[in-house]
């Protein structure tokens, strides 16, 4: 059990923000099966707002240590932004 604990603390001190946007991306998808369950559409907001914010931190850090090769996790993450951008503006039919 040990040797998980040390793993996980190390692989938060290599790379914070991708640990950040690990948890984000959790919360985002435990928020999802939530709001899939009761359709309450708090829930779905407030996952579209994770699944945004990790989105940007995505390619913010993509930004400042640019790769020589176009990552998927970039591509992912601008897909996943036009999604919930979309997500938005349906639900503002809504209010």
């Amino acid at each position: 059990m040990q040797f998980w604990g040390d793993t996980l603390i190390n692989y938060i001190q290599q790379n914070p923000p991708l640990f950040i946007e690990l948890v984000m991306l959790s919360a985002a998808i435990v928020l999802l099966g939530f709001w899939g369950v009761t359709l309450d559409w708090p829930y779905l907001v407030l996952s579209l707002s994770y699944a945004v914010g990790s989105s940007c931190s995505c390619l913010v850090r993509g930004a400042i240590a640019p790769y020589p090769t176009f990552r998927l996790p970039q591509l992912t993450a601008i897909l996943l932004l036009v999604v919930s951008f979309f997500s938005f503006a349906d639900l503002l039919g809504y209010l």
